[in-house]
């Protein structure tokens, strides 16, 4: 025998390196098609943190516009809005000759033009909607308490606490009219009244801090220290920045910060 291997030694050996070769190309065309699919899915990461990124800033951009128009415009409206709201009202007013509900629509408008600008004249304006509202309508709540703010503004103290009363008879849960009715009482030296109502306001919405603040001051007023003291530390227990409390409870020789 020669040195040479059979024949069909050498057709398994061309087969086998044959196989071989295509078994590396395979596992060559996987790696690249891994390494495509990973920088695919790279890009798309980045993409996806691209897309998320905006819309973090747009929404943040969204927040902070909204927060300065709450912050700078509230409680008032923008002058446009409040344009279009008066003449609004006043057509309505007029179509609705005779109907309470229009003229205290109208009339809260006027007021808050007054608010807004200062100009006596829609103070004047808002009184004549409110009392042509009463006429229409003398049991109507809403115009005896917006016309008691506007006596109020006007320093019409009497005026306003026989308004309010009127209020408070017809809708005892009506804690905005306790409150001023109670306010007005402290203004008149009326104590004991004005404790009734502030702490009725209490009574149907608490956690009001400016309302303990107030009636930590009339009880101060009263002499009972020990009470308006708890009034105080009520007040910044519900907001803890209330610059009455704090300044008051350091008269009272308390520390601002001991709120026990």
């Amino acid at each position: 025998m020669t040195g040479r291997a059979p024949l069909g030694t050498a057709r398994v050996y061309v087969a086998a390196r044959c196989i071989c070769r295509q078994e590396g190309a395979e596992v060559t065309l996987r790696k690249h098609v891994l390494v495509i699919i990973r920088q695919i899915w790279s890009r798309e990461i980045e993409l996806h943190r691209a897309l998320l990124f905006c819309l973090g800033y747009a929404a943040f951009l969204f927040f902070l516009g909204w927060g300065a128009y709450v912050y700078f415009l509230s409680p008032y409206e923008t002058r446009p809005a409040l344009e279009r709201r008066l003449e609004l009202s006043r057509e309505q007013a007029q179509g609705e000759a005779g109907k309470a509900a229009a003229a205290v629509d109208y009339g809260w408008t006027l007021y808050q033009k007054y608010l807004q600008t200062g100009e006596s004249e829609y103070l004047a304006q808002a009184r004549q909607q409110y009392e042509e509202a009463l006429k229409a309508d003398p049991d109507n709540a809403a115009a005896k308490y917006n016309l008691a703010l506007l006596c109020d503004e006007e320093d019409k103290t009497d005026q306003a606490v026989a308004l309010l009363k009127e209020v408070v008879a017809a809708q005892p849960r009506h804690y905005l009219a306790h409150y001023l009715l109670g306010r007005l009482y402290t203004e008149r030296g009326d104590y004991p009244e004005a404790v009734k109502e502030l702490q009725q306001t209490l009574s149907l919405m608490p956690g009001l801090a400016n309302v303990y603040a107030e009636l930590g001051s009339v009880y101060e007023k009263q002499g009972r220290a020990e009470m308006a003291v708890e009034a105080y530390r009520q007040a910044l227990r519900y907001n803890p920045s209330d610059g009455l409390a704090r300044k008051r409870l350091d008269a009272l020789g308390l520390p601002s910060g001991d709120t026990r």
